[in-house]
């Protein structure tokens, strides 16, 4: 993800769409790392 994600900051919004198993196990754990 860190590839096709900006790095975090005050200014940045991630939006993501898809099922919600693949947001809640996959795509939020992630972004939360990433900061």
């Amino acid at each position: 993800m860190r590839e096709h994600v900006p790095l975090a900051s005050e200014d940045t919004l991630a939006l993501a769409c898809g099922p919600p198993p693949m947001i809640q196990f996959a795509v939020q754990p992630n972004l939360e790392k990433m900061g």
